[in-house]
C-alpha cells in the first residue's frame, strides 16, 4: 500500500500555510515562489526556526512568522551555497594509500616541514585532523553542490573526530577541549573556516568568511532578528566575522 502524500496544488498548498497561522504578505508573490522553487524546498527545508513545536507542524507557526521570512532563510542558504563550492582535489589525499605520499602532501598544503609534522604528530594529531578537514571540506562542497541545506549542517560521518590544537588553536577558531567534547565546532560553518585557516593558501579561507560576511549582512539587513540564531546555528562570533 502506498503512504505517498497525495500531490497538493498550490492553492492548496497556501491554504494549508494559512491554516498553520503562517502569515502570507503577499499570496500571488508566494504561489510565484512555491511555482518555481517548490513546496518541500522551501518550506519543508527552512520551516523549523518558525514552528511552534518543530516536532508537530499541526501546532502552527509562531505568531511571527511570514512566509516571506522563510523564504528569506532559504536563500540566505542558497547563496551561501554559491560561496561554498571547492575543487575536488582533496579527494585524491583520501585515495593514496602511501604514508610518505600523505606526509607529502600535508606538509605542501599547510606549509609545514615534513619532519615538523612528523614530530609532532604525537601530540597534535595533525594527520589526522588534516584528514578530517579534508573530508568535512569535501562534503561541504558535495553538498552545495547538490543543493543541500549548509547553514546548519552538522554531520557525524564527515565530523572532525580528534581535537588537535593545529585546527582548535588557531586564527579562525579558539575552542575548548570540554567544548569539543559536547560536540561543539565539529561540523559547522565555523569548523569550516577552521580547516581552511588551517592550509598554506589563505585565499580559500579569506574568500569564504568575506562572501558569508556579504551573504549575512544582507540577510540581517531584512531579518535582523535572526542574528542570534544564525550565529549561533553557524556556530559563528563577531570576531572572526569582523
Amino acid at each position: 500500500m502506498s503512504t505517498a502524500k497525495p500531490f497538493k496544488n498550490i492553492a492548496e498548498q497556501i491554504a494549508i500555510l494559512k491554516r498553520r497561522n503562517l502569515r502570507i504578505l503577499n499570496e500571488n508573490a508566494t504561489a510565484k515562489l512555491l511555482t518555481d522553487y517548490g513546496y518541500y524546498e522551501v518550506i519543508n527545508g527552512y520551516k523549523y526556526p518558525f514552528l511552534k513545536d518543530k516536532t508537530d507542524d499541526d501546532e502552527g507557526y509562531k505568531k511571527e512568522a511570514t512566509f516571506e521570512h522563510i523564504f528569506g532563510l532559504y536563500q540566505f542558504d542558497a547563496n551561501l551555497r554559491d560561496c561554498v563550492i571547492f575543487g575536488q582535489t582533496m579527494y585524491f589525499f583520501n585515495l593514496l594509500k602511501n604514508k610518505s605520499i600523505k606526509e607529502k602532501i600535508i606538509a605542501r598544503m599547510t606549509g609545514q616541514n615534513i619532519n615538523t609534522i612528523r614530530i609532532l604528530d604525537e601530540s597534535l594529531f595533525l594527520k589526522q585532523a588534516f584528514g578530517d578537514s579534508l573530508n568535512l571540506i569535501l562534503a561541504y562542497r558535495n553538498l552545495s553542490a547538490h543543493g543541500g541545506r549548509i547553514y546548519n549542517y552538522r554531520s557525524h560521518k564527515h565530523q572532525i573526530t580528534i581535537y588537535s590544537p593545529f585546527i582548535y588553536n588557531n586564527y579562525s577558531l579558539t575552542a575548548s577541549h570540554s567544548s569539543f567534547q559536547r560536540g561543539e565546532y565539529r561540523s559547522s560553518i565555523r569548523t569550516l573556516l577552521a580547516c581552511l585557516a588551517m592550509m598554506a593558501n589563505e585565499d580559500p579561507f579569506n574568500n569564504l568568511r568575506a562572501w558569508i560576511n556579504v551573504r549575512l549582512n544582507e540577510h540581517l539587513k531584512n531579518y535582523p532578528e535572526d542574528e542570534t540564531y544564525l550565529f549561533k546555528t553557524m556556530e559563528l562570533d563577531h570576531t572572526i566575522m569582523s
